[in-house]
């Protein structure tokens, strides 16, 4: 009698843990019409917001814990920009076409109201977030006068006291933009490590900035065409310059008026050649309407680390 008791007993704590803190996670969807961020703001921590075939004209900032996918990039379009501010979640499947911008402001324990330039389709501040098969390219055709390039595809900035942040940026294309992914660690914050991998940089005017000191992903099985730099980092900074240079492997960078600079010598250095690196038209089936297959023959093809093409849409 004392056991059923017992066993009575911890089976109705366990339905009072559940109905405490479910272990599910639902998904949200969002149509055409309806507003995206209306359903992040309505998400919880594990939840997804999945948004089907249409235009969004919004700007969107992210959640922590709180996925956003599209139904596919070329099927689902936000007119707009899209920001993770102490947000470390996952974005995907979307085509990201934003505007001219002005200026975000950032609060947390150390700034109150710092204002950041957003100029950018997708801007992550002391963050480490997912963004994959995802199209980023500014609206040109209303911005006046009409530019060749334009703002960031991807800005990450890692500010003041914030830990080390590991950001996966996989399988994008970015065009047309003054940097398509553009990395920043402010003095006396983390480093910004991650993965740059499988992304295809086309026509900007640097393809992957590191700026500051602490920049160190991994770059590799990524294709960068055009511009007038593919790999810009601003300093050498001692060791750093060598630490750096052993992450960027299996790349395609061509086109441009500099594959690989050194801003604080003015010098190029050049890759081309080594950890698998090449330089080399990728055959690129239909890049002025945004088609980036390989065509047949592309030296792209069989060049990756795992053997496989340097870059496939997904």
């Amino acid at each position: 009698m004392i056991k059923y008791k017992v066993r009575v007993s911890f089976f109705f704590l366990l339905v009072i843990l559940a109905l405490i803190n479910p272990s599910y996670a639902a998904t949200i969807e969002v149509h055409q019409g309806e507003s995206i961020q209306v359903a992040i703001d309505r998400a919880v921590s594990g939840d997804t917001v999945f948004v089907f075939s249409g235009t969004y004209p919004e700007d969107i900032v992210m959640k922590d814990s709180i996925d956003l996918t599209g139904e596919s990039y070329n099927l689902v379009v936000v007119n707009g920009r899209i920001s993770f501010q102490d947000a470390s979640s996952a974005l995907r499947d979307i085509t990201i076409i934003f505007p001219e911008g002005s200026f975000l402001t950032y609060t947390n324990t150390y700034y109150n109201g710092f204002s950041l330039q957003d100029d950018a389709g997708i801007t992550i501040i002391n963050s480490a977030p997912t963004i994959q098969d995802c199209l980023i390219m500014p609206d040109l055709d209303n911005i006046i006068p009409t530019p060749e390039y334009y703002g960031k595809g991807i800005q990450i900035w890692n500010m003041y006291n914030n830990p080390d942040a590991s950001p996966e940026i996989t399988n994008n294309v970015i065009a047309n933009t003054e940097y398509g992914i553009y990395y920043f660690s402010q003095a006396f914050g983390g480093a910004i490590l991650g993965q740059i991998k499988n992304n295809t940089l086309y026509h900007n005017r640097s393809g992957i900035v590191l700026r500051m000191h602490k920049e160190k992903p991994e770059i590799k099985n990524s294709i960068i065409v055009g511009g007038e730099s593919g790999l810009f980092l601003t300093y050498s900074d001692g060791t750093l310059f060598d630490e750096r240079k052993t992450l960027v492997h299996h790349n395609d960078i061509w086109g441009g008026i500099h594959k690989y600079w050194l801003d604080e010598d003015s010098s190029e250095f050049d890759l081309t050649g080594i950890s698998g690196n090449i330089s080399a038209d990728p055959l690129f089936v239909d890049p002025d309407n945004y088609d980036f297959s390989l065509g047949i023959g592309s030296p792209c093809i069989g060049q990756a680390d795992n053997g496989g093409a340097i870059w496939v849409p997904s």
